[in-house]
């Protein structure tokens, strides 16, 4: 779950419905989460930053500095 105001991503089991850990730094504005499952992470476009950011999703940690893309980005989409 993005958390727009604070620049981070928050983690929900949902299995307890619950906050798992700290909420993930990413970049500003964090648009909608798109993940995949065979490598095992995620990425979150920053609309407020130009940027994309990487996470770890067996670690909930981001993976370096977010990856500076064009003006404004809204939403991704993975290839194989």
């Amino acid at each position: 779950m993005t958390n727009s105001h604070s620049g981070t991503v928050s983690v929900i089991n949902t299995y307890t419905n619950t906050v798992f850990g700290c909420p993930i730094p990413v970049g500003d504005d964090p648009g909608a989460v798109t993940t995949d499952a065979l490598r095992g992470g995620a990425y979150v476009p920053n609309g407020g930053s130009d940027t994309v950011s990487a996470i770890d999703t067996n670690t909930n940690t981001a993976l370096g500095a977010p990856i500076p893309v064009g003006d404004g980005p809204g939403g991704l989409a993975l290839g194989r």
